[in-house]
């Protein structure tokens, strides 16, 4: 059995020269390159190692534009026959052109803020001019032969409520001789008709329709529109 023994062993030993034999042509190789090609042969600094390349975060899908807002129509009154020159040059300054139209209508008023009947058609003139004096630009003189001819009406209202907030700023620009009554009558009223209306327009319209106390802006239905006269 010794001589299965050595030769295990002259193999193993023969197995490990071949295998070193074989490393050394390797390192042969790899010195033979470095000898032939150093030129090809470049040392990279930690710092000069390429980064991968950052991924750009998900965008997020582009949502389409929302559908603007459809226009409006709104509606402005209720004003008597001597207002409407005044508020149509009030409208005119906001160019809204051929989008205004003109309404008329009666209407029931229960109260009125008025000036009494003075003496004669003399002093009622003195008294209107010292509402223009007071920068009061609305008022009606009455002139038929009821009891109330010669009193001054300064405005007309659905609710005794809008009645005593007009009075009370009369009273607060000095006009002390105006009164509340109930009016509890039909009287023809102008409305205007403004459609199309964008929002910035009808802020605008809010805007000016505060300086004209007692009328209401409100928001109908554009169908109502087609019987309308146009307004020049």
């Amino acid at each position: 059995m010794k001589w299965f023994f050595y030769l295990l062993l002259l193999a193993n030993v023969g197995y490990l020269a071949y295998t070193q034999l074989l490393a050394g042509g390797r390192d042969e190789e790899s010195v033979a390159y470095r000898q032939l090609y150093p030129e090809k042969i470049k040392l990279i600094k930690p710092k000069e190692v390429p980064m991968a390349p950052a991924t750009k975060p998900a965008q997020k899908p582009e949502t389409a534009p929302s559908a603007s807002r459809p226009l409006g129509c709104l509606e402005w009154g209720a004003f008597s026959g001597n207002e409407q020159a005044r508020v149509q040059e009030a409208l005119e300054k906001l160019q809204l052109g051929d989008k205004v139209t003109l309404r008329s209508g009666e209407e029931t008023v229960d109260y009125w803020v008025y000036i009494p009947p003075l003496k004669s058609k003399k002093d009622a003139e003195k008294k209107i001019g010292e509402l223009k004096a007071r920068g009061i630009a609305e008022y009606f003189l009455v002139q038929d032969n009821s009891q109330w001819h010669n009193a001054i009406s300064l405005g007309i209202f659905k609710s005794e409520d809008l009645a005593r907030s007009y009075l009370a700023k009369l009273q607060a620009k000095g006009v002390k001789s105006a009164v509340i009554g109930e009016r509890n009558q039909k009287v023809k009223r102008i409305f205007f008709q403004i459609r199309g209306v964008g929002d910035a327009q009808a802020s605008k319209l809010a805007e000016l329709q505060s300086k004209f106390s007692g009328s209401e802006l409100k928001t109908v239905d554009c169908a109502k529109f087609e019987s309308a006269s146009a307004v020049h």
